[in-house]
């Protein structure tokens, strides 16, 4: 069945639902449009296409292919502001569009990631059952583009985009493997360890490789080999180097900025906690951020392997690990927040099997999500700096879809873990599956 057919059967019983539908999907394809009469009229400040982060790529490719300079340039201050920040073993994926310079590398890399984003969130629809029209497919592409962390990322020329498809990827072979296709299994465990490899805070992702051995087994391969391969190519110089690019981190975790000193880049999840805190006049050690999001990474391995003898909790699980992401990050911007919508997918297909449904929440969370940016703009000009941190639209968006995968992963029924509990154990035992 089409998703539009499957809203319009709904639109009786749910018309509210129908209704976020509609408009959450006319606000993202329409809203390139908006994006540029902002600009041009100078109603607020719109980033341009300045392809700023991509300028960093590019330079650590020249520093590479030249030999003239490291490609991790320390600034005065011994940090690496502006800098290419990721593993060595990533450089060569930016080198062909490097070398198309300025004007038409980072554009064409960026309609390369957002195709490939394209074509995974369509294979994971087909996937969960729907099949998608010609003016469906159309209004996909350009919602894409105009869903605003996409657009972002589209300007910087930064690479969240892509890895946002890698992981839909990584959901198609993680499926496939379910239906009994070994290779497909592997390549699942590959995809996510290429998203995870890139940026490394996307490990979460992984959470679903704890339920299957293959998955797993191809997701500790694919990083090993990606290290050996980095080690031979770049050299242990270069890698030294890049410990010291972890070690300086951004900051994470020193400080948390008030709204009104961001860039529109910027968002905080924790400082929302931050301000909990103090206003309840509690006292916390400096350290409690990097903890809590151990804390929070812990609970997420805890409820994974708690449900990994049910088999409906395998999509469930996929989306939590991707949907925490952002959310325990060291450090997240706008940009990052385009991972969210493989989740949200999934939870919408889950949501709209069930009979107590909640449908209205993954959409509500996209929605929230890609007003991050004005949204938290708008309550800096219109609210004082003490409440204008509480209205991050982002953070809540990210909570929606966090507190829905996580609620409904935890409340699956333990007695139908119980059920099969030796067959999956002995299907754990030999890797081969995790259903």
């Amino acid at each position: 069945m089409s998703l539009s057919r499957e809203l319009w059967e709904r639109r009786r019983e749910q018309p509210l639902f129908v209704a976020l539908c509609i408009v959450t999907v006319a606000i993202v394809v329409v809203w390139p449009v908006v994006d540029a009469l902002l600009a041009r009229y100078e109603l607020v400040h719109v980033t341009d296409y300045g392809f700023n982060d991509f300028g960093a790529y590019a330079g650590a490719v020249d520093n590479w292919v030249s030999g003239d300079a490291p490609i991790y340039t320390r600034n005065e201050d011994g940090g690496f502001h502006g800098s290419y920040l990721y593993p060595p073993y990533v450089l060569p994926l930016f080198y062909p569009f490097a070398k198309l310079g300025f004007e038409t590398g980072p554009v064409l890399f960026g309609v390369f990631s957002l195709f490939l984003l394209y074509v995974g969130i369509e294979a994971v629809v087909a996937e969960l059952g729907y099949s998608l029209t010609v003016p469906e497919r159309i209004v996909l592409f350009f919602g894409l583009f105009g869903f605003h962390p996409a657009l972002w990322d589209f300007k910087w020329g930064q690479v969240s985009t892509l890895l946002a498809a890698l992981l839909c990827f990584a959901f198609y072979t993680h499926e496939r493997g379910q239906r009994g296709h070994a290779a497909s299994a592997y390549l699942s465990g590959l995809f996510t360890a290429l998203a995870g490899g890139v940026k490394l805070f996307y490990a979460t992702a992984g959470a679903h490789l704890l339920r299957n051995g293959r998955r797993f087994a191809g997701g500790v391969v694919t990083g090993i080999g990606l290290l050996v391969s980095s080690l031979v190519v770049f050299g242990l110089d270069t890698h030294d180097l890049y410990l010291d690019v972890l070690t300086w981190g951004k900051g994470w975790g020193t400080d948390q900025l008030p709204p009104a000193e961001w860039q529109t880049a910027y968002y905080r999840p924790l400082f929302l906690l931050d301000q909990t805190i103090e206003r309840v006049g509690l006292s916390l050690p400096d350290a409690w951020i990097p903890v809590a999001i151990v804390a929070g990474v812990l609970a997420v391995i805890g409820l994974t392997l708690r449900r990994r003898h049910n088999p409906h909790g395998s999509t469930l699980t996929f989306a939590l690990g991707v949907a925490v992401i952002p959310l325990f990050a060291p450090r997240a911007y706008t940009h990052d927040l385009v991972v969210l919508l493989l989740p949200a997918v999934l939870l919408l297909s889950e949501e709209l099997d069930r009979n107590d449904g909640l449908p209205w929440v993954p959409v509500l969370g996209v929605l929230l999500v890609h007003f991050q940016t004005y949204g938290t703009r708008a309550a800096i000009h219109l609210f004082d700096r003490s409440q204008a941190v509480l209205l991050q639209p982002g953070v809540y968006g990210t909570l929606l879809l966090v507190g829905l995968a996580a609620g409904r992963l935890y409340g699956l029924d333990q007695s139908a873990s119980d059920e099969q509990g030796d067959t999956a154990t002995a299907d754990d035992q030999t890797g081969q599956s995790d259903e």
